[in-house]
């Protein structure tokens, strides 16, 4: 019988203590942190991170015509007359800018020259102006009337509460219209000779990307921020520089034609005022590290902005980024936990302290060693876990009863400490095998998902585990909603990937094994391939070397020659060879894997295809299984009996596309008119390769053989992908 003296001499283990602590007080901690009573530490932290990190210089793709107060005791007046502002641009536009921003209102006239002002804005297809949306008590101010509206961008800025400029806005919809950042709007006028347009990104259509460059908009948690106002699209300012985030001259300099024409030149020029009398001025994270100038110039934030688009685009400059709410919590419990085990641990005050120190010191730098990666993590809630923990969990452990020594057992107290010993081995094995929210599918639940890896037309793809053999393979799930309601279709589906699984290649992706999922979508199974899709190299190259585009296309017909040879398939069903046409070859099913002996190909969803796709179907507007830029006149027209011709057709124009940077037919790569790209593969004759730029390169014989691949008759092209590789090797010899 427990008497209640022995109840309270019970002991407390001092390692339960600790993590007790760490748990309680990461709770707390998180809890007061999403009530916003730390987000002024956190931002305080952040600015002392921007101010820390290495001065980036000035960029040299801008330049900054700054209005000084000693140029407006020149001119003897502000706003500046039109006249002016028309001479300035006048000599500007003289030395060829790329773009220039005038980021000066200009809504009302100002005379004299407000009529050449206006005609210069107006046909000018370099200059961007400014306006201001309206807002509570706020007008506004609108543009210069006239101006197309790809000429024009809002100069509003973002101020923290504090008055700390930390974001931009990028975008919002005001009176029932899209409307764009000014710096945005000078970044896409410098872009575009380069091809390189504000898009839509695939994966996540909610935002908006610059070539490879992903501009995740701001979310309302994102870093040290609680529940912030993130309406309209915004971002975290990626601050340059301090005082020279680009060179500056000033308007008298230019008017006076004191200013080398090279600054100009193929440059983006933005106008600006930085007198402090025109009160376009704003604290930014620099601020408090300064005793005079704590204040940025409007045009120079603005300069920061741009800066920043074109490095993320051109410099590989990433923006900022931060983890989601999950990570940031296991973040703070990690540093909670190591201040519970440096409570538990130290044997004295003095180890104590200087082991706290040092997890702080380790725990800081991590945080600002992210932070020159662009990366923004918490750094004030851990140590705030760290220190608190550490003081009292400390202050419990030497508080409560310490462990009392052990007594002599009895047998069945011994049979009781056993047991209860193999329960908690049990259990610890049960927990090590178990995984929360994993979903596993297949027979006797084999592959358990992992990862999404990507999505499509026809699916999803997952990184996933086969727990029979212990090693990961990529699965597919075929999410057409067809299969829920034809079971033929199902059968086409397994006697497909029968036939896929079949063709031993080095050169084409190995299927091992298919099923369906509990919701009835049908899912196949392939080795995990480690690389990049031909897709998605031409993104970052946009064109490729030749040996290199021809080692592509030899080992991709290396994986043809095999399927259209024919393929017993693995059911035993039939004995009989059956030829398989892939149908949908194009750069994203054709995998590029790095090795020590160069680069190794494959092919990927052969024969799947052809299940909602068959190869009697022409396309309809509502098609999304074949790629319209890559198919076949003979699949548009929906004839029946497609051969290996057809993949040859499509081949030709990837090799077009590698060599030349673009397709056959001058169309744009985005569009989406079905019309327009069948008329171009029945009718439109494929351009001539060497007439695209650096195409002179290109050997004559091996235009031929591209040119013959892209015939509209299946007569006229190669009878096999043997006769291609052929053709190919015949017009290299003549280089």
């Amino acid at each position: 019988m427990t008497t209640r003296a022995s109840r309270s001499q019970r002991a407390w283990n001092p390692l339960a203590v600790g993590l007790l602590t760490s748990l309680i007080l990461t709770i707390g901690i998180v809890g007061l942190r999403q009530l916003g009573a730390l987000q002024s530490l956190e931002l305080w932290t952040y600015d002392r991170f921007i101010q820390w990190r290495p001065d980036q210089g000035a960029d040299p793709r801008l330049l900054v015509v700054t209005i000084t107060e000693e140029d407006l005791q020149r001119q003897k007046q502000y706003p500046l007359t039109d006249q002016v502002i028309n001479e300035l641009l006048g000599k500007l536009e003289a030395q060829n800018p790329k773009v220039i921003g005038l980021d000066i209102y200009r809504d009302l006239p100002v005379e004299p020259g407000h009529g050449a002002l206006m005609a210069r804005l107006r046909t000018s297809n370099k200059i961007v102006v400014v306006t201001k949306i309206p807002g509570v008590n706020d007008p506004g101010v609108p543009p210069p009337s006239g101006m197309p509206e790809d000429t024009v961008g809002f100069s509003d800025i973002v101020v923290d509460p504090g008055g700390i400029t930390r974001r931009t806005l990028l975008y919002l919809v005001a009176d029932g219209k899209d409307s764009y950042s000014f710096p945005l709007v000078v970044t896409l006028q410098y872009l575009a000779d380069q091809g390189i347009f504000l898009e839509r990104n695939p994966i996540n259509p909610d935002y908006l990307q610059l070539k490879d460059s992903v501009l995740a908009p701001l979310d309302a948690n994102a870093g040290g921020y609680q529940s912030a106002d993130v309406r309209g699209y915004q971002m975290l300012i990626n601050y340059r520089s301090l005082s020279q985030v680009a060179r500056q001259v000033t308007l008298t300099e230019v008017l006076e034609n004191k200013v080398d024409p090279a600054l100009i030149k193929d440059r983006i020029v933005l106008i600006g005022g930085t007198a402090e009398s025109i009160k376009d001025l704003f604290y930014t994270p620099y601020s408090s590290s300064q005793q005079q100038l704590q204040k940025m110039p409007g045009v120079l934030i603005q300069a920061q902005i741009v800066s920043q688009f074109l490095g993320a685009v051109l410099d590989n400059r990433p923006p900022l980024w931060y983890w989601n709410d999950r990570l940031e919590l296991l973040w703070i419990a990690l540093w909670a936990i190591v201040g519970g085990l440096i409570a538990w641990r130290a044997p004295s005050l003095p180890i104590l302290g200087m082991t706290t120190l040092g997890a702080m010191t380790v725990l800081v730098s991590s945080c600002f060693l992210l932070f020159l990666t662009q990366g923004w993590i918490p750094v004030v809630p851990p140590l705030l876990a760290l220190v608190v923990t550490v003081s009292l969990a400390r202050l419990v452990i030497y508080q409560v009863p310490q462990p009392m020594e052990p007594q002599p057992l009895t047998m069945a107290a011994t049979r009781a400490t056993e047991s209860r010993t193999l329960s908690l081995r049990t259990l610890a094995r049960t927990a090590q095998t178990s995984i929360p929210n994993a979903r596993y599918i297949g027979q006797g639940n084999r592959y358990r998902l992992a990862q999404k890896l990507g999505s499509g037309g026809m699916g999803e793809v997952y990184l996933a585990l086969d727990t029979v053999v212990g090693k990961q393979v990529a699965l597919k799930i075929l999410k057409a909603p067809a299969f829920l309601k034809d079971p033929a279709l199902q059968k086409r589906f397994e006697r497909e990937v029968a036939v896929a699984a079949g063709l031993a290649s080095d050169h084409i992706i190995q299927v091992s094994d298919y099923g369906s999922t509990m919701e009835g979508f049908p899912f196949y199974v392939m080795e995990y391939l480690r690389g990049q899709t031909l897709e998605q190299l031409l993104k970052k190259e946009e064109r490729l070397p030749l040996a290199q585009a021809v080692a592509i296309i030899n080992q991709v017909c290396a994986g043809l020659r095999l399927a259209h040879a024919g393929v017993i398939p693995l059911t035993g069903e039939t004995t009989e060879r059956i030829k398989v046409v892939h149908h949908d070859l194009k750069p994203g099913n054709i995998f590029l894997i790095p090795t020590a002996l160069g680069e190794l190909v494959k092919i990927l969803d052969f024969g799947i295809v052809n299940v909602l796709a068959p190869d009697n179907a022409a396309f309809t507007p509502g098609d999304v299984l074949v790629t319209s830029r890559y198919a076949a006149p003979e699949q548009w027209q929906g004839k029946a009996g497609l051969d290996q011709r057809a993949d040859i057709y499509s081949l030709g124009i990837i090799f077009y596309e590698m060599l030349g940077g673009t397709n056959p037919f001058g169309l744009e790569a985005t569009a989406t008119n079905l019309t327009e790209w069948r008329n171009a593969h029945l009718l439109t004759p494929p351009r001539p390769i060497r007439t695209q730029p650096g195409g002179s390169l290109i050997p004559v014989a091996l235009e031929q053989v591209i040119l013959k691949c892209l015939a509209k008759d299946p007569v006229d092209r190669f009878a096999s992908v043997d006769d291609l590789t052929q053709a190919i090797q015949i017009a290299l010899r003549t280089v």
